[in-house]
């Protein structure tokens, strides 16, 4: 069985390192390029990008703290196998991916899906700990690492620019990438506003706001097309 769609995750394990916001940077990239995404929203705790993009791309929400999440996550892979499909992975999912990855690995298999991942990064060195368990836990993920440039610019990323594990998973093709930081007077406006994509946060709102979040999208559009043109 064969298939053109891609399964993106945008992940970390911890919580506040830019996630939701990579996410959305995602959908918008696929949007302006004329997909049609599925969204699967796994931050069940902040469901923010589910939030912003419902009315815009269908989305479910899923919690994957068990089997069953897991299975319901197969089954939109399934439905949805002619598309791209895109999960904002919520904190503290470790355990869960530790117990259940093999599942998700072989249904990907058989539906013929690539499995990508987009790792969101401080500048702290646990975010490279849960990196290493997740590149463990599913070694048929593309995994980029994406150093959000809110938290430090791309050079003080030092832990990660000059470790081995940048190396081994640069070995298996991924890249290392930078988010450019978004104004917080724009990411609050996001997030405050349940039903603000980026696209509508670059045509209205405070003209600053606008400025900057068009600046944000024509970056962030320029870093995902660098590894998915």
């Amino acid at each position: 069985m064969t298939t053109k769609n891609r399964v993106y995750v945008v992940g970390n394990d911890k919580g506040g390192v830019g996630k939701s916001l990579a996410a959305m940077g995602l959908l918008d990239f696929l949007l302006e390029r004329g997909e049609q995404p599925f969204l699967v929203e796994a931050d069940n705790a902040n469901p923010d990008v589910w939030k912003a993009y419902r009315s815009v791309v269908e989305a479910a929400t899923i919690s994957l703290d068990d089997l069953e999440g897991w299975l319901a996550l197969l089954d939109q892979c399934a439905i949805f196998r002619d598309r791209s499909i895109v999960i904002n992975q919520g904190a503290r999912s470790k355990v869960s991916i530790e117990k259940f990855s093999d599942r998700l690995l072989g249904g990907l298999r058989v539906l013929g899906s690539e499995l990508v991942t987009f790792w969101i990064i401080n500048a702290q060195r646990d975010s490279l700990e849960l990196l290493k368990d997740y590149a463990r836990l599913l070694p048929e993920s593309l995994i980029h690492v994406v150093r959000n440039e809110f938290f430090a610019p791309e050079e003080r990323f030092v832990d990660y620019n000059a470790s081995k594990l940048r190396a081994e998973l640069e070995g298996r093709g991924g890249r290392a990438l930078t988010m450019p930081a978004l104004a917080t007077r724009v990411t609050t406006e996001l997030y405050s506003n349940q039903r603000m994509t980026l696209a509508l946060a670059s045509s209205s709102g405070p003209f600053g706001n606008q400025i900057e979040a068009q600046r944000w999208r024509a970056a962030i559009s320029a870093m995902y097309a660098s590894v998915l043109a």
